[in-house]
């Protein structure tokens, strides 16, 4: 693991107790409405296996295992044990959370095999990997021919009061509310450090997706990329 990696993961071991509480509060609860946009716009067939990359408490983990139902299988991988262990208790108590396994892995090199998976996601984690393109080329490297990848990422808006909540609300909800406001002031940071959308998508295609069309909400304040490998 890069120094950078091990200084991000610091950081989120410091904020995972919060890391929920912090994204309602920072979202108005809007996060929920966008997984739930994500996982409709990826439509997962049932009995499918699904790989949630940088799946943190397990949130689009458990969506997914919602709609692959009993006959698939949700795979949510993270690099950050005490985020791991918040995703295990939640499955522990919801109706398709046996179908659930979290890992400790490391994004830019999963432990996963060739064409393993139906599909991958990615949610508010693209933006925090040290090599775009590698991560994306592990997503791409682990789905079957014609399987497909999400991302939902948190972007640059272009309504200049949007920007301005992101500069100054987001940072001033992480001093009040978290045990380590400078992740806060990392992640108002990372948002406008993020390559933008049209990036992305040509990225992308560029590891192996034979398309990546991606779709702003909210102003663009937040955005889903959604590709296919492949055949």
């Amino acid at each position: 693991m890069s120094e950078g990696e091990s200084s991000i993961q610091g950081m989120f071991t410091r904020v995972a107790s919060r890391y929920d509480l912090l994204n309602n509060l920072m979202s108005l609860g809007a996060h929920k409405r966008w997984r739930l946009a994500a996982v409709d716009m990826l439509r997962p067939n049932p009995g499918d296996l699904v790989v949630d990359v940088a799946t943190g408490t397990g949130d689009m983990a458990l969506l997914l295992a919602g709609r692959v139902g009993p006959d698939g299988r949700v795979v949510g991988v993270d690099f950050c044990p005490e985020m791991l262990a918040i995703a295990r208790r939640k499955a522990s108590a919801h109706p398709q959370g046996s179908i659930c396994s979290f890992i400790e892995g490391d994004a830019l090199g999963l432990d996963l095999p060739d064409d393993y998976a139906d599909c991958a996601t990615i949610v508010f984690g693209l933006r925090n990997l040290t090599d775009i393109a590698g991560g994306l080329g592990e997503m791409v490297r682990i789905l079957k021919p014609g399987g497909k990848l999400l991302s939902l990422e948190l972007s640059a808006p272009q309504p200049s009061w949007l920007q301005l909540y992101l500069m100054r609300a987001i940072p001033w909800l992480g001093r009040r509310f978290s045990f380590h406001p400078p992740a806060y002031e990392y992640l108002s940071a990372s948002i406008f450090n993020h390559p933008p959308p049209e990036k992305i998508a040509r990225l992308g295609k560029d590891v192996g997706l034979a398309a990546m069309d991606y779709y702003p909400l909210f102003g663009g304040l937040a955005v889903i990329h959604l590709g296919r490998k492949g055949s």
